[in-house]
């Protein structure tokens, strides 16, 4: 059922997450692993985890077969409950998406308290479903990375992704599940022909295997055809990417000079999903590219879809999550704790406060226009927009960007993209004005 490179990486792994919903691929993918444990193929831990959509009545009936199903055979079992419909991403994914995400949360999650613990997570994923994906990315008109489908060892931020049975076709799965005599439930959504991925199999690919019974393998082999060319690809640009981009959500438009159309499109996908971001469609990619790119120096266009925006500022292409104009706010702040916005966190990069310290409440603000700093005892004062134009700030930040008062007096600007704080002179001596140069904004991408 496995192949041999995949059994010998077993070896690398302290815990094996096994993404368990109780259906027939899943059950014999813990099943299976169970098995090489047993025989001391690996010597990490093995946890089979239920993620409760509770999109169905029968949800809670099926994580207690899950549990049973794993205190027989005495391997560790979690389960986390989610709700996709109550969760931002169901605006933006639909209910298939949420849960998808959620579900991966779920598991990232998991696999984050582990204590350091090199960790994989394993989904039971198989040949039929690669040709499912294929199809589906097909239909929707994608390029080489949506032909990819899904790839058989890939990340979860910061884990391996792990799918073992990608070239095991789902009669071979039923076979082994026949013959160790397992149970499994059968969730009814997957007859609902409403749902793109049900009507392919139940439709389109039995038509399609009439006339060519090895189609969802020969629909693998071409996915795993793109997936190389992508990968050939995709090198290349991360050796671009890593010169043009001063920081991940910022590349150099000099990146794209002599570049065709063509290679400008799909150097700004590889920058976008790098940053893993929901691509543009045609219209909006070529809008970046005609209408930001090209404009004049002194101009400042954007483009956004979705919750997503690509802005210029001089020679860069900035991304930037899109967000209607921001009024402006104030907040009290006692330093003690990260401060979070929504696009961004306020926070000390060293010198916390500690409880004997007894620095005042500080007021938090954003830019309202005028503002003015003094930076030396007997110099001038400067203007908060020349500063942040030294900085290279875009006109887009400066609107968010937090500033920080004591008793109604400007004492502060946090640094911008490792930029020192500005403090006021006069504090500048004090206990309180170290800790304030320490002040920095990250801004979420």
């Amino acid at each position: 059922m496995f192949s041999n490179c995949f059994l010998q990486s077993l070896q690398n792994y302290d815990l094996l997450l096994v993404g368990f919903s109780g259906g027939l691929d899943s059950s014999a993918l813990l099943h299976k692993l169970h098995v090489l444990q047993q025989k001391s193929c690996f010597k990490g831990s093995l946890v089979a985890m239920y993620v409760n959509h509770g999109l169905s009545g029968h949800a809670d009936t099926w994580q207690v077969h899950c549990q049973k199903v794993c205190e027989d055979l005495g391997v560790d079992f979690v389960a986390e409950k989610i709700d996709p419909k109550a969760s931002f991403y169901y605006r933006e994914q639909g209910l298939e998406g949420a849960a998808r995400a959620l579900r991966r949360k779920a598991f990232h999650h998991y696999l984050s308290c582990q204590n350091g613990k090199r960790c994989a997570l394993l989904l039971a994923h198989h040949q039929e479903d690669q040709a499912e994906t294929f199809l589906l990315q097909l239909f929707r008109g994608a390029g080489l990375k949506g032909l990819s489908a899904m790839p058989e060892q890939g990340r979860l931020q910061g884990f391996d992704l792990l799918r073992p049975l990608l070239l095991v076709s789902h009669r071979d799965l039923v076979a082994y599940a026949q013959l160790n005599n397992l149970t499994w439930v059968e969730d009814e959504s997957n007859q609902d022909q409403m749902f793109d991925r049900n009507y392919l199999r139940h439709q389109i690919i039995p038509l399609l295997e009439q006339r060519w019974p090895q189609v969802s393998t020969c629909i693998a082999r071409s996915a795993k055809h793109c997936r190389e060319a992508q990968r050939w690809i995709g090198q290349h640009h991360i050796s671009v990417l890593e010169s043009a981009c001063p920081s991940p959500d910022q590349i150099a438009l000099s990146a794209f000079v002599g570049l065709a159309e063509t290679d400008q499109r799909l150097l700004l996908r590889a920058w976008l999903q790098s940053l893993s971001v929901t691509m543009p469609s045609e219209v909006k990619l070529g809008c970046i590219v005609r209408e930001v790119m090209m404009a004049a120096a002194d101009k400042m266009p954007y483009v956004h879809w979705g919750k997503h925006s690509v802005r210029r500022y001089r020679d860069y292409l900035y991304y930037m999550p899109y967000y209607p104009e921001q009024k402006i706010f104030d907040t009290i702040w006692d330093g003690r704790e990260p401060l979070v916005f929504s696009k961004g966190v306020l926070r000390v990069a060293s010198l916390p406060l500690t409880e004997g310290d007894s620095y005042p409440s500080l007021l938090i603000c954003t830019k309202q226009g005028g503002e003015r700093l003094r930076l030396h005892k007997n110099g001038p004062s400067h203007s908060l927009k020349k500063l942040m134009q030294e900085w290279g700030m875009p006109p887009w930040y400066r609107k968010i960007w937090p500033l920080v008062f004591v008793d109604g007096t400007l004492v502060a600007m946090p640094g911008y993209r490792g930029k020192t704080c500005f403090v006021a002179a006069e504090y500048q001596k004090s206990s309180l004005g170290e800790w304030l140069k320490t002040l920095c904004f990250d801004l979420q991408s």
